[in-house]
């Protein structure tokens, strides 16, 4: 069996640099012989590199290639993911106030990533309700990096009218009452009935004093 003479190639160097080209990680080699094939695209070289990702948009052309007696480089290029605390934000101010620009509730502030969504609602306040012809057309939208303000405009509600809501007298009660006062005499025919009554008992008494005294002589 004819076997033939490997011969050992020059290694291929695999890296790992960001977007300006700055290394991030240590490089890895790969080894074996002129004319064999060599795939730098498994996970043992595609790696995780903490606060960063790989841009698969500028994946090398020669992932897979052959050894030669010549020196390669494989180089991966990746993005830094930003850090939430330090990544540049926008910021969104949600207003409520009535017709005249009073405030009716506290403003509201939230921050975001440029770019990302933001939402806002409308709130329920005693007294008033929202007005919706002047509804805000930036009610949802992403953060910027001017800063954005959301108002939210409400109508004081109009009092309802008081309608007159006095319990009507039945017929039977009315007609009772009106027999009542026509029986009972009334606080000032009452005094005048009893003084009348108190001047016949007294004439009365006195025509018996009289008619006896007289009968007497």
């Amino acid at each position: 069996v004819y076997s033939k003479n490997q011969v050992k190639a020059k290694d291929v160097t695999v890296h790992y640099v960001d977007q300006k080209g700055k290394q991030i990680h240590d490089p890895q080699t790969i080894s074996g012989f002129i004319d064999d094939s060599y795939d730098a695209s498994s996970d043992k070289y595609k790696l995780a590199i903490n606060g960063y990702s790989l841009d698969e948009s500028k994946l090398p052309e020669n992932i897979k290639g052959i050894f030669s007696d010549k020196e390669q480089s494989v180089t991966f290029v990746y993005k830094k993911i930003d850090d939430p605390v330090t990544a540049k934000k926008g910021t969104v101010i949600t207003q409520y106030i009535d017709e005249t620009g009073t405030p009716l509730f506290p403003e509201e502030a939230q921050s975001g990533r440029l770019g990302e969504k933001y939402t806002t609602t409308a709130k329920s306040i005693d007294g008033y309700e929202l007005n919706q012809s002047k509804l805000p057309k930036n009610a949802d939208g992403l953060f910027t990096e001017k800063p954005i303000t959301v108002t939210y405009v409400y109508a004081k509600q109009q009092k309802p009218v008081i309608t007159d809501k006095s319990t009507p007298t039945p017929a039977g009660k009315e007609a009772l009452s009106t027999y009542s006062n026509t029986l009972l005499p009334k606080t000032g025919e009452n005094n005048s009935t009893v003084l009348t009554l108190l001047g016949l008992v007294i004439l009365l008494l006195a025509g018996v004093f009289i008619y006896r005294r007289k009968k007497k002589q």
